[in-house]
């Protein structure tokens, strides 16, 4: 017999796995042939990816404690029901625990919230890298073509790049 102890503060990281996610990952980590555009937007999506990872952790965090919590109470009950000449042994206890169902949902949860935090920390990665070529793109625009302007296409042979307007002398 099993005696399963079910926390009252349990939620199951499959509800939040259900849902639809709000970041398009995908369009942010691209690099555009806009790297001004890119290089305003990219701290941006840093700092939404690195609290999408923060608030993994907390989850994840919670969802151990929601286990150990619920394992302790199973052994605890399970060492109450069996006091007297024989008690359980821990060993016991610890394949009673790992055989309930309970077990398997709380561990599932668990890697599905790990799971989801190593996938966020390699978007977190991807972003830092986008940064990376973004700012490598406006040093080669820096010192090949002497600008950083965002207007500045290489193509065009009648840019100015020195910054100043040449005026036209029609005499």
């Amino acid at each position: 017999m099993t005696v399963s102890v079910l926390s009252p503060y349990r939620q199951t990281g499959q509800d939040a796995m259900k849902k639809k996610d709000p970041i398009d990952i995908d369009s942010m980590v691209r690099v555009s042939n806009d790297p001004w555009g890119d290089s305003e937007d990219v701290p941006s999506q840093i700092r939404q990816v690195a609290r999408r990872c923060g608030t993994l952790v907390r989850e994840l965090a919670i969802a151990e404690s929601q286990y150990r919590h619920w394992a302790a109470g199973t052994a605890r009950a399970l060492a109450d029901e069996h006091q007297g000449p024989r008690p359980l042994s821990a060993d016991k206890i610890k394949i009673l625990i790992e055989s309930d169902p309970e077990f398997l949902v709380h561990k599932g949860d668990i890697a599905r919230l790990a799971g989801k935090l190593e996938e966020w920390r390699g978007n977190l990665d991807a972003l830092r890298a986008k940064r990376d070529m973004v700012r490598e793109r406006m040093a080669y625009a820096r010192t090949t073509y002497g600008t950083t302007d965002p207007t500045f296409d290489p193509g065009d042979q009648d840019h100015n790049t020195d910054d100043t307007e040449e005026e036209d002398t029609d005499e």
